[in-house]
């Protein structure tokens, strides 16, 4: 795997290119049963070997074996905008929509979470979330409007902080762009 360069184009599949021979092939609608689109607009290769493929208006897909047979990933959105990989094989995955999805790379298993209240949606225009792992392997989100977001992994929840103006001892505020 190593020894290729894939190649996400914006009609025409994955093109694939084999350092070693200097050949190249194709992972299109016409080449792999089941592909989804030939739109594609993200290429990720996990720590773990899995390459996610993004599709325009199509959602995500997932393969193990360099492109031969794919699987569908359940996501709260139509187009990815983000992925981050986290130390326990998890991949976080956002969208323009509100949320984050979780795909639990050992299952392909995934999980949408909410993360900015109803109420305040109308006040920000993306919650462009910024993740952070530390030195004690916890997840952060830092959101546009919501605060930041502790993942709790034993409960698979998260816990906001939040702005209070009352109270010194809470965070600036509730717009974090960056960790």
């Amino acid at each position: 795997m190593s020894e290729e360069i894939w190649f996400g184009t914006d009609e025409n599949g994955i093109m694939v290119y084999d350092k070693t021979t200097g050949n190249t092939r194709m992972i299109s609608v016409q080449t792999v049963r089941g592909f989804k689109s030939d739109k594609i607009t993200h290429l990720y290769h996990t720590l773990t070997g899995e390459i996610i493929a993004g599709f325009r208006n199509n959602g995500l897909m997932i393969t193990r074996d360099y492109g031969k047979e794919w699987q569908n990933v359940k996501f709260h959105s139509e187009n990815l905008e983000k992925i981050y990989e986290d130390r326990h094989n998890q991949v976080w995955l956002t969208a323009i929509e509100f949320g984050v999805t979780r795909l639990d790379l050992k299952s392909f298993d995934t999980r949408f979470y909410v993360l900015t209240p109803e109420e305040i949606k109308p006040l920000t225009d993306l919650e462009r979330p910024q993740f952070f792992e530390d030195t004690n392997d916890n997840l952060w989100l830092g959101l546009h409007g919501n605060g930041l977001g502790l993942y709790d992994r034993i409960n698979d929840t998260f816990k906001f902080y939040k702005n209070n103006p009352e109270d010194p001892n809470t965070i600036s505020s509730n717009f974090v762009h960056c960790i």
